[in-house]
């Protein structure tokens, strides 16, 4: 695996987050950039040094349906829920 290098800044952002999460379980944060800058490196350096439990959706070129599909039973299977995502037209 690749060093992880001067991203002090990055994580303590990303683990203030995680905490205001944790205490209104109600909020949804989405990380978006450019290809191959670390973004998912970034998030799994945050959250593994917290301990923290998370869902990584990977959004492929796949159709909508298919996508809503996929995460729904991601999401089952993660948190143990049944999970029944809106109708996509």
């Amino acid at each position: 695996m690749k060093k992880f290098y001067n991203r002090k800044k990055e994580l303590h952002a990303l683990q203030t987050v995680s905490q205001q999460i944790a205490e209104s379980k109600g909020q949804l944060s989405v990380m978006v950039g450019r290809r191959r800058v670390g973004k998912t490196r970034l998030l799994n350096e945050a959250f593994h040094q917290e301990h923290t439990r998370f869902l990584y959706l990977f959004i492929s070129r796949k159709s909508e349906s298919s996508l809503v599909a996929e995460f729904a039973e991601i999401i089952s299977n993660e948190l143990g829920t049944k999970f029944f995502p809106a109708e996509v037209p």
